[in-house]
């Protein structure tokens, strides 16, 4: 259960504080709200069926879309070399083994490293401008040394989730004709497995071992293939230097494979202008007096396989910042986060769902005095939040919210969360965006600012993006503006009746066009002041038995509870009801069964409760009616299933799920 710092404190000490709180409420907002008014820049004609075209105000029409973050900067090479240039002898990159501290590599250090690691591969593999280099590990600091050792050498890397089976694997190996996969020992076995089935795979690169121990080598040898560890190659191109060879800006930098639902995996081809322009988009949203910059810290937890978080872990390079690993262990983050103590915190809705509702249980079984100074302090500061103020140096910050801020190290003054592409892999939410109410509550109790963005892989994981300042949600939720090297349009969806012409606001399917040109998939809304609203997804959709069409995302959204931890709503057309397989959250089912008047010490035993069953089922219905649902939008019946959804229990796939509901 998340505490929050409080004391036991008379009520009439709210005399004071309320002195207090109205010398701190005279402060002037973060930004001018005249600047919120008119966030895009819109294009004075448009086609029929579509809608107008939106830019950032940065990039008017007739001129050119961003390319670069400072004009200069132009491939990933030159990111780094930037970087290095700000910071050379500050921390780059940092590791934390066991419950020690962090121990850090400068970016002089890692400039080396790079070039001695870049010289082995093209040396000892004879490797030639665009060779593919394979990356199957977590998140460590030889995930950045390989990528930025290809950037420098005018190779390609192609990364893969951990959670990829050997027929994605293979098949990506296949498909990339790469010969060099670089892979950790918890993935080895899977590598060798499909070296059968891929013929182009010749040398393996151990990142973990110092040696390679006699049963790999023997194990190497009947798949016919090599195996080497990074040290070896580290130290081959020390003793054999080859001069850099740095790519030019439309070289491809990286091909990223996605999951999908159906079929294989899908290759996107990511150019270096590419994720120079998305860099340059980002940091343009910083105001000039609180930029990005080298005493940023960020902690890299989410996987680098990822444009998201390779976007973010090279704009900390751009600025000279730091980046600190997390040991890839979800129940150990939180005190990685407090070890670390991060300024730049990315992040996807479901963590902070479940930090919120950790800390709303937490006060909900809190005594009368604890309950009062929380929501005294809360509503104090959402006072502040909607005079367009986000801090943490009120008073209320040191008595009630320093151990909720505590749990996120005291100093994160940015959060930044991508809705659609990070959720759309992990089958998490969907394509619903965070909802209001926890971005205000983190607003808050965090005393941070909060980016939400909209973007694919497609898009080099950058669409849209909130701005700061915009913190009053005067005209609902949205993910913001597009990027500076991005323009944004709707066209109509008759079969959905979404057209550019809806009134109030124009609505369709969102299409990019900017270094690539790509429809969205997703249904989106221009509000009045120029953001855009997710309000659909194309195609994802289903009709029932009498007529009605229901869109399972929204309505997994809808239903979502702080007992529920994964939901998968489905129905078809010769049913006339929804039914949805519910995962219960282990961290609040306990709690809330005992309010219930029922004991149960795990999921398990809960999920075979039937009396419970029909609780949560009551409990998501009214969820479900109080969002606004129409009543056939509602599960009709939950089945409760203990395990959450996840590529190694063979339910990570809107498909895999469809059949085990059927």
């Amino acid at each position: 259960m998340m505490e929050f710092d409080t004391t036991s404190v008379a009520l009439s000490a709210f005399i004071c504080l309320s002195v207090i709180y109205l010398t701190v409420s005279s402060k002037e907002p973060d930004i001018s709200p005249h600047t919120l008014v008119r966030q895009a820049t819109v294009s004075p004609t448009r086609n029929k069926g579509e809608s107008a075209i939106y830019r950032h105000p940065s990039t008017p029409f007739g001129t050119p879309l961003t390319a670069s973050p400072d004009g200069d900067c132009k491939t990933v090479y030159d990111l780094f070399q930037k970087g290095l240039k700000i910071s050379p002898n500050g921390r780059y990159l940092g590791t934390r083994v066991n419950d020690g501290p962090y121990v850090w590599q400068t970016y002089t250090k890692v400039s080396e490293r790079i070039k001695n690691i870049g010289s082995g591969l093209v040396k000892k593999f004879n490797l030639k401008k665009d060779a593919m280099i394979g990356i199957f590990f977590k998140n460590t600091a030889d995930w950045i040394l390989l990528d930025h050792s290809s950037a420098h050498y005018s190779l390609i890397t192609v990364p893969m989730y951990d959670t990829f089976d050997q027929d994605a694997l293979s098949f990506i190996v296949n498909h990339t004709e790469t010969t060099v996969v670089a892979v950790s020992l918890a993935n080895l076995e899977k590598v060798f497995s499909i070296a059968g089935s891929s013929p182009n795979l010749k040398n393996i690169v151990l990142v973990d071992v110092e040696k390679v121990s006699t049963e790999i080598s023997q194990r190497a040898n009947a798949v016919n293939v090599n195996v080497y560890t990074l040290n070896e190659i580290e130290t081959f191109g020390k003793e054999n230097p080859q001069p850099v060879s740095p790519p030019a800006s439309f070289d491809i930098f990286t091909i990223c494979y996605t999951s999908g639902t159906t079929g294989n995996p899908k290759g996107v081809m990511i150019t270096h202008k590419n994720v120079c322009s998305a860099i340059a988009g980002v940091l343009l949203r910083f105001p000039k007096d609180k930029p990005l910059c080298s005493t940023d810290v960020h902690l890299s937890y989410l996987p680098l396989s990822h444009m998201f978080e390779r976007n973010v872990s090279l704009a900390m390079t751009f600025v000279g910042g730091e980046i600190g690993f997390s040991r890839g262990d979800i129940l150990k983050l939180f005190d990685d986060i407090v070890e670390l103590r991060p300024t730049v915190f990315p992040s996807v809705p479901r963590l902070l769902s479940r930090l919120y509702d950790k800390v709303m249980l937490g006060i909900s079984t809190a005594g009368p005095v604890k309950k009062f100074l929380f929501n005294k302090a809360f509503n104090s500061k959402k006072a502040l939040l909607e005079q367009g103020i986000v801090t943490r140096d009120t008073v209320w910050d040191k008595l009630v919210f320093s151990k909720i801020q505590a749990r996120l190290g005291g100093r994160v003054r940015l959060m930044v969360m991508l809705n659609r592409t990070m959720e759309q892999h992990q089958l998490i939410t969907g394509a619903a965006p965070i909802s209001a109410e926890i971005i205000t509550f983190l607003r808050i109790a965090i005393g941070v600012n909060v980016f939400e963005g909209y973007g694919q892989t497609e898009t080099t994981a950058a669409g849209t993006l909130t701005n700061w300042g915009d913190y009053a949600f005067p005209m609902g939720s949205h993910v913001g503006v597009p990027f500076s090297s991005t323009e944004v349009k709707l066209i109509d969806v008759p079969s959905m009746n979404y057209y550019a012409e809806d009134t109030p606001n124009p609505r369709g399917e969102i299409c990019f066009r900017g270094n690539l040109n790509m429809k969205g998939g997703d249904i989106g809304e221009v509000l009045p002041n120029g953001t855009l609203k997710i309000v659909d997804r194309v195609k994802n959709i289903f009709k029932l038995s009498q007529g009605e069409y229901v869109a399972p995302e929204k309505v997994e959204m809808k239903i979502k509870t702080p007992q529920v931890l994964q939901c998968f709503v489905y129905g078809d057309s010769l049913k006339s009801c929804v039914v949805a397989v519910v995962v219960p959250d282990p961290e609040t089912i306990v709690a809330w069964a005992k309010e219930k008047g029922h004991t149960t010490s795990n999921v398990t035993e809960f999920c075979k409760n039937a009396e419970l069953k029909k609780l949560l089922l009551k409990e998501i219905t009214e969820t479900g009616v109080q969002n606004g649902l129409h009543k056939f939008e509602i599960p009709r019946l939950i089945h409760l299933h203990a395990d959450p959804f996840s590529v190694e229990n063979e339910k990570s796939s809107k498909r895999t799920l469809s059949t085990a509901v059927k």
